[in-house]
């Protein structure tokens, strides 16, 4: 091993790039795959097998290569079984069926496929039996009971609300954090501090020294004692990114920690980062992999600067300010957004948890097994106090403005990003202070200015499933409009033991990554057609993470639940909101909009009937989109309708329902083409054969979210 090391390091980067760079290749081109039919395969268990409610999800062995299974449990008393059941190395006898891979809706959203290669996966398919399950006694399943036991001690000497920051502390479990807590960390920059990382090692590494000290042992037993502590203490506490990172350098560290023999943290972090990638060369990818490693590259690049600052303060917010400098192409890359708020935060947030939060979780749960005593005394005062910090947290996230949305970012423009920040730290090293913040400033300027550059009228038909949601962009950046924000349908009131803990969330999930992504911090309007959960059960996720001016609906729809709930929101968020009624028309540039539907002296006993109906008139351009308006009202527009020369988008109304898109309104609008905005495989069976039918009758080129996932229009 020692002889190992001793390889010239120029030559082993060579060697170690080749070969991680040509295995990502084959890992991330290789196409996935699904069973071509059922099958009984012999497979073994790991720890990436997660239960949520009814559905079991993640990652098995087979012949070396790995498959992503999914099963729907059948009753409570499965459920308990398998949450019991060691899945680490365990022999289990799977029947696997073909599993279709949903796509996803858009380039923005979450990537399954992505995910999938970055897991090493080649085939996904559904469980659909267990045939055999049997615990597997290995090194790695003795771990993974360690670390159970582990979760058992911190949920019994704990109180429940501070399990979720007690196990991504102690052993980088995160499966208790919710969205609100994640969105939490994110908008305050302090989501590092509940990863495992240098500090949380150190930490650990000086208590175990400390103990093995004073019972005895020698220097040297001690030593080689914590080399071999290191790598376990790497896999109890989760083997993320970040803890193997540090785990590693530490073990690098210590291997080196020899008379005559030195090793600086450059080459810790380097050989660190070689192993790593030769174990799991697909881990280059993950966000944690390249945030943990740019944030300690930082650091250590950085050293000289922060020498010249005497000032802890100081000292200490210039490594903040640093680091989110150094990382903001990244974080913009992934999430198109970071915190700017962090830079302060973390000035008062980093030096709580390092010598107050992580060592007292530290010291109770230590003190639990021998001290019980002093352990329930400790939490005593402890859990006051840290219930009282995490009520202060949530107040400094609720504070506005915190976010900076860059947009998404190509890998091409993060890399010029990286080499311009590189550039400005050099700058600062000569002391060339005027030089460096130009430089930095620069591509904050040009990324902010870049919505304005477009000159085109840009309508998104957004993929929500069955549902609509439609985002209207201006040119430069004029207006930005959303005409609903989807929703998902939920029929069945579930049992307690079915409902998961992570749910699907239309407007979170599908609609805020995409208006992220295209740098729309503030909607001018949100348009909300009507009260159906499928065009608005999403809009309140929209509202409360992105700026919203103004809502309007149709009249009488506020008397509907889900909207007076909407609207509760809005006046608590001081939104500005009111109904609508046709006609209306408002020019903003060169784009005209026009309601059309729902007349004021209209009499409506139906929901759909209600649906808002808007017309958008760019140049020669015509773009309606019809809500789930139904073929009664339909044809009372087609009888006064004048359509204008030029081209015609309709979204077809109600999904491609029968009950819309009839024959008097395709002839009095003739539109070029229809959009269809449903879900694949969907319940109804939209869009319907008689509407495709009628469609192609007239020569309409037909477009379908279900078939083709979001749809952009770019009008000039």
């Amino acid at each position: 091993m020692y002889m190992l090391l001793k390889i010239p390091f120029r030559l082993l980067l060579v060697y170690s790039a080749i070969y991680i760079v040509s295995t990502m290749y084959f890992q991330t081109t290789i196409p996935s795959e699904r069973l071509d039919s059922e099958q009984l395969l012999e497979v073994t268990g790991t720890n990436q097998i997660k239960i949520d409610g009814d559905r079991l999800r993640g990652f098995v062995q087979y012949e070396g290569e790995f498959i992503y299974v999914t099963y729907r449990i059948s009753s409570e008393e499965e459920k308990m079984r398998l949450e019991r059941f060691q899945w680490q190395d365990a022999a289990l006898r799977l029947r696997l069926a073909p599993s279709e891979l949903q796509r996803s809706s858009h380039p923005y959203a979450f990537q399954m496929a992505h995910y999938l290669k970055m897991n090493r996966a080649n085939h996904y398919a559904e469980i659909i039996e267990f045939v055999h399950l049997e615990e597997q006694k290995t090194w790695r399943s003795t771990l993974e009971s360690w670390r159970e036991q582990l979760r058992k001690q911190i949920e019994h000497i704990f109180p429940q609300d501070l399990h979720w920051e007690a196990k991504a502390l102690l052993i980088g479990d995160k499966s208790d954090f919710t969205t609100e807590i994640n969105e939490q960390l994110q908008i305050l920059g302090i989501s590092h501090l509940l990863a495992i990382s240098g500090l949380h090692v150190s930490l650990v590494m000086l208590l175990i020294r400390g103990t093995l000290l004073r019972l005895r042992m020698t220097h040297e037993t001690t030593h080689y004692l914590l080399l071999v502590t290191l790598p376990l203490y790497a896999i109890i506490a989760g083997a993320s990114p970040s803890v193997l990172r540090a785990s590693l350098m530490a073990f690098f560290v210590l291997l080196f920690l020899k008379p005559g023999s030195k090793l600086s943290p450059i080459d810790a972090l380097s050989y660190s980062a070689i192993a790593l990638l030769f174990w799991k060369p697909t881990l280059f990818y993950f966000p944690g992999f390249q945030l943990s490693y740019g944030a300690a590259l930082t650091i250590i690049l950085s050293a000289q600067l922060l020498r010249r600052v005497k000032n802890p303060v100081v000292q200490l917010f210039l490594i903040s300010l640093f680091t989110q400098l150094s990382l903001y192409p990244i974080l913009l890359f992934h999430f198109y957004e970071f915190s700017v708020s962090s830079i302060v935060i973390n000035i008062l947030y980093v030096p709580i948890y390092s010598s107050f939060v992580l060592p007292s979780y530290l010291i109770i749960l230590c003190t639990s097994y021998f001290l019980p005593l002093f352990s329930e005394w400790y939490v005593m005062i402890f859990v006051p106090i840290q219930r009282f910090l995490l009520q202060v947290t949530g107040m400094l996230a609720e504070l506005p403005y915190q976010m900076w949305v860059g947009g998404a970012i190509s890998v091409t423009v993060m890399g010029g990003i990286t080499l311009s920040i590189l550039y400005a730290f050099i700058a600062l090293e000569r002391k060339q202070w005027k030089r460096a913040i130009f430089i930095f400033v620069i591509p904050f300027i040009l990324l902010e200015s870049r919505p304005y550059w477009n000159e085109e009228l840009v309508v998104t038909f957004i993929d929500v499933g069955q549902g609509d949601s439609i985002l209207i962009e201006l040119p430069h950046r004029q207006g930005v409009y959303l005409v609903d924000a989807g929703g998902v349908l939920r029929y069945e009131q579930k049992e307690a033991w079915k409902e998961r803990q992570s749910l699907y969330e239309v407007g979170r999930q599908v609609v805020v990554p995409l208006l992220k992504a295209k740098q729309m911090t503030t909607l001018d309007t949100l348009f909300v057609t009507h009260a159906d959960s499928d065009h608005m059960e999403g809009a309140d996720e929209v509202m409360e993470r992105v700026r919203t001016k103004l809502i309007v609906y149709p009249p009488g729809s506020e008397q509907k639940e889900l909207m007076a709930e909407l609207l509760n929101l809005a006046d608590e968020r001081k939104v500005a909101h009111q109904p609508i009624t046709a006609p209306k028309q408002w020019q903003v540039g060169k784009t005209t909009f026009r309601l059309l539907w729902p007349h004021q002296d209209a009499i409506i006993t139906d929901d759909n009937d209600r649906s808002l109906v808007l017309e958008i008139i760019h140049g020669e351009y015509t773009i309606l989109l019809m809500g789930d308006l139904e073929e009664e009202m339909e044809r009372q527009l087609a009888k006064n309708y004048e359509r204008r020369p030029g081209t015609y988008v309709l979204k077809a109304g109600h999904h491609g329902s029968r009950t819309s898109t009839t024959e008097e309104w395709v002839q009095a609008t003739r539109p070029d083409e229809a959009v269809i905005s449903a879900g694949r495989h969907n319940r109804y069976g939209h869009p319907h054969e008689e509407v495709i039918e009628r469609l192609k009758s007239h020569q309409v080129n037909i477009r379908s979210t279900a078939e083709e996932g979001t749809i952009e229009y770019r009008f000039k």
